[in-house]
C-alpha cells in the first residue's frame, strides 16, 4: 500500500488505508497534484516558523516579567496575547489542510 509522502498517516485523510484495492489506490494518488502537496508541505513550514517566532517572543515576554515586577502585569498580557497567536495559527492550518481535503472528496466524488 502506498503512502502520501509529504503528509504523515495520522495527518493525511486520504485514500492510504481506505480498503481500495491497489489499483485505485495508484490511481486516486496520480489524480493528486504533486505541486499541490508541495505547496501545502511549505505552507506547513511557515507556520511552524510562526508558531516558534511566537512562542519565542511569548517567552521573553515572560522573563521581562521576572526581571521587571513592576511591570509583570503587562509582560505577561503580552505573553498570553502572543500564545494566543500560536492558538489562531495552528486553527488556521488545520482548517486549511481539511478544507482542501474536503475539496478532494467532491473532486473525486464528481
Amino acid at each position: 500500500m502506498r503512502n502520501c509522502g509529504s503528509l504523515s498517516e495520522e495527518e493525511s485523510n486520504c485514500c492510504c488505508g481506505s480498503g481500495k484495492d491497489a489499483v485505485e489506490e495508484e490511481a486516486a494518488h496520480e489524480a493528486k497534484s504533486p505541486a499541490r502537496w508541495q505547496v501545502l508541505a511549505a505552507t506547513r513550514q511557515v507556520t511552524v516558523e510562526k508558531i516558534r517566532h511566537y512562542r519565542a517572543i511569548a517567552l521573553i515576554c515572560r522573563q521581562q516579567a521576572v526581571l521587571h515586577p513592576e511591570a509583570s502585569w503587562q509582560w505577561l498580557a503580552d505573553a498570553e496575547r502572543y500564545e494566543h497567536l500560536v492558538d489562531v495559527e495552528i486553527a488556521a492550518h488545520f482548517r486549511e489542510c481539511n478544507e482542501s481535503l474536503e475539496l478532494d472528496a467532491k473532486r473525486a466524488a464528481a
